[in-house]
């Protein structure tokens, strides 16, 4: 079957399947030419193709739709709803046209009844000169000279470097006072105080052993005398050693001394000139800033409020029939059609309009979970041997009862005996429920085909491998399907690795001790706590107390 352009009429004989258009143009000006009402002779297509629907929801039992807010409102075009915007994006050309044909009429139409308002005016006496204040006025904004900022952080710098230059130079005239002070005399009181450190040792020494034994007995009044006679006498001679060196080193001290002064004299001659300068500097930066204004004063074009205020009543004399949109313009300007670039972009009169539908979740499951979206997403996660895995058999079992097909995969311990007494312990050998052994998200992928299942059930994702990321690879995959996924706890009772996972899913809960409880819940209140055991109507305490068929550890993890 031949197709033809639905605005020019042409063969679209080199297009894709499904074309409408033969150019974008002709698609730009068809859209537009449809939102203004100028479609005449033009054959369209009046029905919009509904989204692809969800192969699932066939499948699915239970499920509730969103009611509307009011009894009388329509919903018949929910079926319809498109998430594409219907402004696509214009070319040149007929941004032209679209300017010539709706915005300038808008501004004739100002105009008009602007000269209506003025010829009334003119009836009643009322001078007309000037209805409208000009559009831009001045405005004085006060701003900070950064010119001022920088003189003020040069300034301050400055002032710091001449207090450093300050202690410098403090410094450097006691070194010069020193070195003009060296004459020698330290010399003979060093002589002096080494020898009668000399003497005191020497006097406190005995001559003989014999006499070392018999010293501390026999020391007397004499003995003490001479320990200072020897003391002086040492000292005497450490002096005259010392006078003598003086005269020794008297050149060499003098030509070091010298040298020493000259290299001080240098450095304080080059600091007083770098203070010299400092100060200069700051002086100059003081007279720059008291000449430099603090703050600058700029001029703009602002827009005339009172421009504002007469333009809103020139509108409001526009009459419905000439408005552009067909309705009244009181209070505010015609509205013109919004055209975006992105076609994401819907607004959210017509979010409204979308059918959500949801679970219709009876008796304590509702209480705990409330009524789910259909793809909602749950963390089930607790330690090993608390009841996490019992409770996703009996969520599983009732998911399977009144509501779809249930996939659990046995990434943990596989398809071996102890599952088997878990399956029937919860009693869930029933149709619609299939189990899979694989040990990985990629398996799993491979596995399990897009749309095979209402509920996918992953025991667990440690075990599996399965992080954030590759969680999130599955989401988008199977996006129509609802997943329960059981992760283990670490030593603190908190979920094992990190949390981004729970940031990826709609319902969390933590199961310790057979008590199962919602931290985070997008479709209820979180904090409901039940045991798991309630949920069956088990009200004999936790692991099968009371049952024969669930005489045993349900939960009994290969993980600490």
């Amino acid at each position: 079957m031949k197709k033809y352009c639905l605005m020019c009429g042409a063969l679209l004989s080199d297009k894709r399947h499904g074309a409408r258009f033969c150019s974008l143009h002709c698609k730009n000006k068809y859209s537009y030419k449809e939102r203004v009402g100028q479609l005449k002779g033009i054959i369209k297509e009046t029905k919009q193709h509904p989204e692809k629907e969800n192969p699932l929801e066939k499948s699915l039992r239970g499920v509730i739709d969103n009611e509307p807010k009011e009894k009388n409102e329509q919903v018949s075009d929910k079926a319809n709803f498109n998430f594409k915007n219907q402004n696509p994006t214009i070319d040149s050309d007929f941004f032209n046209e679209l300017i010539n044909e709706t915005v300038f009429n808008v501004d004739n139409k100002l105009e008009q009844a602007n000269d209506n308002q003025n010829e009334n005016n003119q009836k009643k006496g009322i001078d007309t000169k000037n209805t409208l204040p000009e559009k831009y006025i001045d405005k004085e904004v006060k701003t900070e000279n950064p010119f001022y900022n920088l003189i003020l952080s040069t300034l301050k710098s400055q002032q710091e470097g001449k207090l450093k230059l300050e202690q410098e130079l403090s410094k450097l005239q006691a070194d010069l006072k020193f070195q003009a002070g060296r004459n020698g005399n330290d010399l003979i009181g060093l002589g002096a105080s080494v020898g009668g450190f000399i003497g005191l040792v020497k006097s406190n020494e005995p001559e003989t052993k014999k006499e070392a034994k018999s010293y501390q007995k026999k020391k007397t009044a004499k003995q003490q005398k001479s320990v200072w006679w020897e003391v002086f006498k040492f000292a005497m001679v450490g002096a005259v050693i010392g006078k003598g060196t003086q005269v020794l080193t008297q050149d060499s001290r003098e030509k070091d001394k010298l040298l020493q002064i000259a290299a001080i004299k240098n450095k304080i001659i080059t600091a007083k000139q770098n203070y010299q300068n400092s100060i200069d500097g700051i002086n100059n930066s003081r007279t720059l800033l008291v000449k430099t204004a603090q703050y600058t004063i700029l001029v703009q074009k602002v827009i005339n409020p009172a421009y504002e205020k007469g333009l809103n009543r020139a509108v409001e004399n526009i009459k419905p029939e000439n408005n552009l949109s067909g309705t009244s313009t009181k209070g505010s300007r015609p509205k013109l059609p919004a055209t975006f670039k992105s076609d994401k972009i819907i607004p959210a009169t017509d979010l409204a309009k979308i059918d959500y539908k949801a679970f219709s979740f009876d008796g304590l499951w509702k209480e705990f979970f409330g009524c789910p979206s259909i793809n909602f997403h749950a963390l089930i996660h607790g330690n090993s041997g608390e009841g996490k895995s019992t409770f996703c058999m009996w969520f599983a079992r009732y998911l399977v009862e009144n509501f779809g097909r249930v996939l659990y995969v046995s990434g943990e311990e596989g398809l071996n005996k102890t599952f088997q007494d878990k399956l029937k312990a919860c009693k869930v050998y029933i149709e619609d429920f299939y189990l899979l052994d694989v040990r990985t998200g990629d398996e799993l992928m491979k596995e399990v085909s897009v749309n095979d299942f209402n509920f996918i059930i992953l025991d667990s994702l440690h075990d599996m491998e399965i992080d954030a990321k590759k969680l999130k690879i599955i989401f988008e995959r199977y996006k129509n399907t609802a997943f329960i996924c059981i992760d283990q706890n670490n030593k603190k009772g908190d979920l094992l690795g990190a949390n981004e996972k729970k940031h990826l899913v709609d319902i969390v809960v933590n199961v310790k001790d057979y008590t199962a409880e919602t931290t985070k819940n997008r479709f209820k209140a979180k904090g409901v706590s039940f045991k798991t055991a309630d949920f069956t109507g088990n009200k004999n305490g936790n692991k099968g107390k009371g049952n024969e068929e669930q005489d045993f550890d349900l939960d009994a993890d290969s993980i600490d």
